[in-house]
């Protein structure tokens, strides 16, 4: 069965799709084209003279370059005696204007291709000319575009096309230069070879020079730019084939943190106590709609957030990442103000070149992984299981289920323990049953039928190039991911379009982007449920078929007996299977993100712009959780609501017969209006300024609903009118509502106002100073905009000492740069707002009325979060920058940070969010990048990073009052981390077994004892639970064209708890009932006196809630999280170009084999516990199992 959601549009938001997509064919095709067009692209195209005058040779260059896009090549004096040219207003085409102004002295040719005008002296010479060609490549044999080729001491030159190639007039003995920005220069002799190929090499120290981050505001130069940035650019990101981008820029970038297990990225550590300290998503300048870089199921509104399929796709196609900028201080960050305090990630899309031919990349990554080792799971085997459930029984902790008709289905064990007691069967038919039991494990079954391998498929095509007036790019991504859970699916399909387009002679600029992604997920939560605690978990011996392969149906809410009974009556089924449930409970979730951002550039002079841009965003989720009639959930429900007629002995059916469907939907729109005018200015090569300025408008919105149909017939489409508070009877004999607790409709709205400013002033290419100022106004913080609108700003300085006289000649020194910035930036509070906000509760049961009640409590004197940040960095490189070395070293300081204090109860709450918090923090970074080796057929690369953050609070207002442990919670005390962990101190076992404690002054606290016997300073700081250490070691190995990469990363510094035993599923009484923990920590439990001296785990007898958190929360279980994992091994060949050059169709071709999730191969602790993957008692807990993965990259 499938169904089908629909959204339906608003009108004005399909006129404006409808404008868009015009707009949007027109500039395509016009762009497309442009590149067949002569009209100015031709020796014909006309000059426009306004006024008779004698013009010299520059200036009617000028004038052509003006008026086309022509540009020219030639020797700098060789126009030196040349006289001036006297031309008469009119119009003169410019083949014409050429030939009177430079004949007889000097010859010129076109290149239509490359749009250049090539202009030598003529001379007389006895040597004969010939022509030259060839390619030229970078090192790993890709072909360059735009690299000038020219005959050394003449005006002769050309410049490649889009496949690297030139053609070029030269006599034997002159020399050919090769120069290209960011390589080094090459000089070649010219001999009687037709033709000659090169490959340049990379000029690290020119490279570091030209190197550009995005800030998304403006791109600076890395060499000029004071603040602290990172770069990562596409060929980084393409060295790992991972589905998910936080995986491939795991362990790469200093200073972020990617935690993969969890989905988060933190930039030099939190800046709050209880808010999120993500950082800022930017991408093509605008903040995007979806802050995350990669998403499981599920959507960002509770009212349809929902479970995941243990899938993970990217938010944006990795493919169509130009390069993503870190901004990690105030000085690269603070622009974008009350947003910058968590740092800000800038992902800039590929765009085309103008004046290229298509160019076509298809790229194709499959992947695979085995299911993970379900041996590996620290679960007990069938005959330990049973050993446990066998002292329940003998030490009735267990109530018979065959005493009562209500009582649920015990196991199979203890249902033989039972009947046995009961007289049903014998001893030895009891034993037998056992025994069976111990033997026999469903590892197989479920690796057979509930999982499967991971395999992952991406394929990309692309298409980029432009005419004499603009560009484009086009991109299509299918990404498809299949999980280990059987039932479980995600697709998703990407469509990228950039297009560039310039008027009124290249004055003006008009980009237009446009972007739409389309996920489709299905979650079905049976397998996982099959290896998790709980109703539908299975014990170590449970199997889910027979010897003849027949599905094994269990009783659950009864004994079996009793659901004979039921049955026979003419109930539904009621027994379980995890197999059939595969493809009868199922949730959808289909998410379509459109991006439309725009921009108009206006040349107001050579030196200023004024730019406007805008953006339209817009999310759609839809969920549709679909339980099938013949599914347990909908069979359950029904046949609890079923009761029988006395006096005719019929069904009386209290819920719908047929399926139940909830659906749910959430609409997320964003605009952003922005203003700005940017300044870039040179004065005589001494002075030179950055400067913009603007202002910007952004709304953010979303609204989301949820509604449940019962009794869905698939095949006429249809569902009952129900009234879900309306009372039904039960077969318990009471009555029961279906419930109303999803009518209500979830909406939220801010609006953003700001006004900004940056500066960067450089001084002789030697001293640079910067300067940020912005203002924030949002409508979320305090009511008087005196208390919103807050400057935020920065300053910094940099000194580039090795362009000082006493340093520029030292040969072995490449680059020396200190920095030093200090500035604020903010964050918005999302914990609190200015205004009471309603929540509604659906309808009253007696008066079935709607009510509401006031969820958060407004406070009018809310402000922003800040954080003033102070840093200091070094870049140095040696050796033609064969070695560099960046260090950072900052401090942070945030100031008014929500904390959640008492409040006067009297006015309907006791606790009220107020910015009084403070917190420290502080770091180092480190990057190394080393090439031991580095020539044509050889490069070795080491790239090493490290990163150090620690954090304090310095006031929280309020003293330490806590006497338990954190369990997971986040516990504020002054003077430790905001990741603290404390803990109890480990006293061992009493003599019942039970768990003991000390005090801090070594007294014993025994289990019977409350809490309220602990003082905070009885508990035991552990340690942090985020590593204050991270980093990563890159290797790259090159030999020609086959490359070897492998890449490390490494955690230290912090703690975890072992979480051995589940605390929810262990006995705290003298009852219990259902699923058992099945930790293998249980077998070393305590079962008889004396056993306390040779275990720590805690017996069931007398165990209580007390005992067993003590144990799980004490000292006895923090373990070191210190370790090194191999994420990667790759192995790529890039086909040479000689064989490429011989397809005719080929540009270049690459293939890549990669392993990835290698997992640790070294850990701290002494029980080899992977510390990213501690056990938490399900399939989840375990590590990824390896990947491996085979990528083919195709351009033509």
């Amino acid at each position: 069965m499938e169904i089908n959601l629909k959204s339906t549009l608003p009108l004005r938001v399909k006129a404006l799709l409808l404008l868009l997509m015009r707009t949007f064919i027109i500039l395509f095709c016009s762009t497309v084209f442009s590149f067949n067009t002569g009209s100015l692209f031709s020796q014909n195209s006309k000059i426009q003279i306004l006024e008779n005058n004698a013009f010299s040779i520059d200036e009617i260059f000028t004038l052509i370059k003006e008026q086309t896009d022509y540009n020219f090549i030639y020797q700098e004096d060789i126009f030196k005696d040349q006289p001036k040219v006297a031309l008469k207003k009119g119009t003169i085409q410019v083949g014409q204007l050429l030939e009177k102004s430079l004949k007889p002295n000097f010859s010129f040719s076109f290149s239509k291709e490359t749009q250049t005008i090539s202009i030598r002296k003529n001379e007389d010479k006895t040597l004969q000319s010939q022509l030259i060609q060839g390619i030229v490549t970078d090192e790993n044999k890709v072909p360059l575009l735009g690299v000038s080729v020219y005959i050394k001491n003449t005006g002769r030159g050309i410049m490649t096309d889009e496949d690297g190639r030139y053609k070029i007039f030269a006599s034997e003995g002159e020399i050919m230069v090769f120069q290209y920005l960011g390589y080094k220069t090459q000089e070649i002799e010219v001999t009687d070879k037709a033709e000659i190929s090169v490959s340049l090499k990379l000029d690290l120290n020119s490279l570091e020079e030209v190197t550009v981050v995005s800030t998304g505001y403006q791109k600076l130069k890395k060499s000029s730019a004071t603040g602290a940035y990172e770069l990562i650019t596409a060929r980084d990101i393409q060295e790992n084939p991972s589905i998910n981008i936080m995986e491939r820029l795991d362990g790469t970038v200093p200073g972020v943190r990617f935690d993969v297990a969890n989905n988060s990225i933190s930039i030099r550590g939190t800046n709050t106590f209880y808010g999120d300290s993500s950082p800022l998503v930017v991408i093509d300048g605008f903040p995007a709609i979806d802050q995350n870089l990669a998403n499981a199921p599920g959507t960002a509104l509770s009212g349809t957030s929902g479970d995941t399929n243990n899938s993970i796709l990217s938010t944006f196609n990795m493919n169509d990442i130009e390069s993503i900028s870190f901004l990690k201080d105030a000085a690269a960050a603070s622009i974008w103000g009350s947003r910058a305090a968590n740092g800000v990630i800038v992902i800039e899309t590929k765009k085309g070149s103008k004046r290229s031919k298509p160019i076509f990349n298809l790229s194709a990554i499959t992947s695979v992984s085995a299911a993970s080792d379900l041996t590996e799971l620290n679960a007990m085997n069938s005959s330990q299981y049973i050993d446990l459930e066998q002292e329940l029984f003998d030490k009735n902790f267990l109530t018979d289920p065959f005493s009562h008709w209500r009582y649920p289905n015990g196991s199979e064990a203890t249902n033989a323990m039972f009947l046995a007691q009961n007289g049903s069967i014998t001893e030895a038919e009891r034993d037998a049953r056992l025994e069976q039991l111990r033997n026999q494990s469903n590892i197989g079954q479920i690796n057979d039928h509930l999982l499967r391998s991971q395999v992952t498929n991406q394929y990309n095509l692309s298409v980029s190039g432009g005419g004499d007036r603009g560009s484009y790019f086009v991109s299509g991504n299918y990404s498809k991911d299949t999980p280990v859970f059987r039932g479980n699916e995600s697709e998703q399909y990407s469509v990228t379009a950039n297009v560039r387009s310039d008027i009124l002679n290249d004055k003006v600029t008009f980009d237009l982007g446009v972007n739409h992604t389309y996920s489709k997920r299905t979650v079905n939560n049976a397998a996982l449920q099959a290896l998790s605690p709980g109703q539908f978990g299975l014990r170590p011996y449970d199997l889910l078929l027979d010897e003849n392969g027949n599905h094994i149906n269990r009783a659950i809410s009864f004994t079996p007996d009793i659901t004979d009974d039921y049955e026979n009556q003419g109930y539904l089924p009621w027994r379980y299977n995890a197999i059939d449930e595969l493809s009868l409970s199922n949730t959808g979730y289909n998410k379509g993100a459109t991006r439309v951002n725009s921009k108009i550039n206006a040349k107001l002079t050579s030196w200023a712009n004024l730019a406007i841009s805008g953006i339209w965003q817009r999310t759609t989720n839809e969920k549709l959780d679909y339980n099938d009639v013949d599914s347990y959930y909908v069979r359950d429900l029904i046949n609890i609501g079923t009761t029988v007629n006395t006096a005719n002995g019929q069904l009386i059916y209290g819920v719908p017969m047929g399926g139940v469907m909830q659906l749910g939907n959430t609409v997320s729109e964003d605009y952003s209006f922005r203003a700005q005018l940017d300044i870039n200015k040179d004065w005589k090569d001494i002075h030179h300024f950055d400067i913009i300025a603007g202002t910007e408008l952004r709304e953010s919105k979303a609204e989301g609903y949820n509604h449940t149909r019962y009794g869905y017939d698939k095949d006429a489409s249809t569902t009952a009118t129900v009234n879900p508070t309306t009372p039904y009877q039960t077969i318990y004999g009471y009555g029961m509502t279906l419930g109303n607790t999803d009518g209500a409709l979830f909406k939220s709205r801010r609006r953003y106002l700001s006004y900004y400013s940056n500066a960067n002033y450089s001084l002789l290419s030697k001293y640079t100073l910067s300067g940020s100022i912005r203002y924030d106004d949002a409508n979320i913080v305090g009511v008087s905009r005196r208390d919103r609108a807050i400057p935020l700003w920065s300053a910094g300085a940099k000194w580039n000492a090795k362009n000082e006289n006493f340093l520029i000649e030292k040969d072995w020194l490449s680059s020396l740069n200190l920095r030093l910035t200090y500035g604020s930036g903010g964050s918005v509070p999302t914990n609190a707002s200015s205004v009471s906000t309603i929540t509604l509760g659906g309808s009253d049961y007696l008066s079935g009325l709607p009510y509401a009640y006031i969820g958060t409590p407004g406070n009018q004197e809310l402000g922003w979060e800040t954080t003033k940040t102070l840093n200091a960095g070094l870049d140095i490189g040696f050796f033609n920058q064969r070695i560099g070395l960046n260090v950072d070293v900052y401090k942070k300081w945030s100031e008014g940070i929500l904390v959640n204090v008492p409040y006067n109860s009297t006015y309907g709450w006791t606790s009220l969010y107020y910015n009084t918090g403070n917190l420290e923090s502080k770091g180092y970074e480190v990057n190394l990048n080393v090439y031991p080796v580095r020539n044509e057929d050889w490069t070795l690369q080491n790239s090493f990073n490290i990163s150090y953050n620690t954090n304090e609070v310095t006031d929280n207002r309020f003293p330490n009052n806590t006497n338990s442990p954190n369990m997971g919670s986040t516990r504020i005390i002054t003077g430790y981390p905001v990741d603290n962990l404390f803990v109890y101190r480990w006293a061992g076992l009493d003599e019942t077994g039970q768990s003991q404690i000390y005090t801090r002054d070594g007294e014993i606290i025994a289990p019977s004892q409350s809490a309220m016997d602990l003082e905070p300073e009885d508990l035991k700081y552990a340690g942090r639970t985020t590593p204050q250490y991270f980093g990563g070691f890159i290797n790259s190995l090159r030999y020609k064209n086959l490359k070897l990469t492998t890449r490390i990363t490494y955690e230290f510094g912090h703690k975890v708890l072992k979480n051995d035993i589940q605390t929810s599923f262990y006995p705290t009484s003298s009852y219990f009932s259902g699923f058992i923990g099945t930790s293998k920590t249980l077998v070393n439990r305590w079962q008889n006196p004396g056993d306390e001296k040779t275990t720590n785990v805690p017996g069931i007898v007398g165990s209580s809630y007390n005992s067993i958190q003590r144990y799980a929360n004490s000292d006895l279980n923090v373990i070191s999280g210190d370790n090194i994992r191999l994420n990667q091994i790759s192995l790529s060949y890039t086909l040479p170009n000689s064989i490429v050059s011989k397809t005719n169709f080929l540009r270049s071709m690459s293939l890549s084999l990669s392993a990835n999730n290698l997992g640790p191969i070294w850990v701290r602790n002494d029980e080899g516990i992977d510390p990213q993957y501690v056990f938490a008692g399900t399939y989840n807990s375990l590590a990824p199992s390896e990947n491996y993965s085979l990528t083919v990259n195709l351009s033509f």
